[in-house]
């Protein structure tokens, strides 16, 4: 488990990063897990709602996983509408959550280049270094 903190992406309601303990996570209204492992966090926490996606990390992803990443950016925005805080992490923190949190910012309103740019200054350079992730988040 790595153990940097969540980066907030938008301000107080979206925050993204790498898989955290359970404990760590009682901040947050929703928890977003994509990883194609088992689901990492429990699904009875005690305060956040989980959701657990599998998305893999490798390759061009699958149209079920394509169809799946835009399903979750939607429930995502639903939540962050909601005044929900939400947090989308990955193994790393990078690129499956990068390719959600990069749609959830497209769908409102930013361009790719925009949404990308955000996460690589609030998150890391190293965002989306999957090139079909990012081909897709920078796709119109």
């Amino acid at each position: 488990m790595n153990t940097d903190p969540p980066s907030e992406i938008i301000p107080g309601l979206l925050y993204m990063g790498s898989h955290q303990e359970p404990s760590t996570l009682d901040v947050f209204d929703v928890v977003v897990g994509v990883s194609k492992q088992r689901p990492i966090y429990p699904i009875d926490h005690p305060r956040a709602a989980v959701v657990h996606v599998p998305l893999e990390d490798e390759g061009p992803p699958t149209a079920e996983e394509r169809a799946a990443a835009r399903h979750t950016a939607k429930l995502v925005n639903e939540h962050i509408e909601a005044g929900r805080r939400v947090f989308v992490s990955c193994t790393m923190g990078l690129n499956r959550s990068g390719w959600v949190v990069g749609l959830v910012l497209r769908a409102r309103g930013m361009t790719g280049k925009a949404a990308i740019a955000l996460l690589r200054e609030r998150r890391s350079l190293q965002i989306l270094t999957n090139e079909w992730f990012e081909r897709d988040v920078l796709r119109d």
